[in-house]
């Protein structure tokens, strides 16, 4: 009883008769199976897509979706250490090239535990910090993923550092 307004071409299959008989069908938009990035202006009815897989990183997805990759320096815990949660767990980092991002742009965000505040950012010497008092109780799951984000003021685009750790 819903109106259908997008569609996949089956096995990304299609040619200029196909998008023509899916205008005239009344869809707004097709994706087919072609490799690359939906831009201004592209054609509705000839979506391109980028494939997502399971062997990619974090970093690689992020790319796609237009994020560039951030410096850090003095980071903690080091990557995939193995933190133990009866205590406060601190994050922390160090921004090198701070001077370069929108101080009210940086952020930083627990993904794996959806904990998105309180952090800390100091952009007198591009430190930022967020501290889980209660990790027990807070951190789910084993695996913990921490990203920082910002943007950069020449560019306006967006840049970004995940960083993992690992609970007991």
């Amino acid at each position: 009883g819903q109106k259908v307004d997008f569609l996949a071409y089956p096995y990304g299959d299609y040619d200029r008769q196909v998008a023509a008989a899916s205008a005239r069908a009344g869809y707004e938009a097709a994706l087919t199976c072609e490799f690359g990035r939906v831009r201004r202006g592209s054609d509705p009815l000839r979506m391109k897509r980028l494939v997502v897989d399971k062997r990619m990183d974090f970093a690689t997805f992020r790319h796609y979706l237009g994020a560039y990759p951030l410096r850090l320096a003095e980071t903690a815990p080091l990557p995939n250490q193995v933190v133990e949660p009866e205590q406060p767990v601190t994050i922390s980092a160090r921004i090198p090239n701070y001077r370069e991002l929108d101080p009210k742009s940086v952020g930083m965000a627990l993904l794996t535990s959806g904990i998105t505040d309180p952090f800390s950012y100091d952009a007198r010497d591009g430190s930022i910090s967020m501290v889980i008092k209660d990790a027990v109780t807070a951190l789910k799951g084993r695996y913990q993923l921490a990203v920082i984000r910002a943007t950069d003021t020449k560019t306006g685009k967006p840049v970004e550092a995940a960083r993992s750790f690992k609970l007991p």
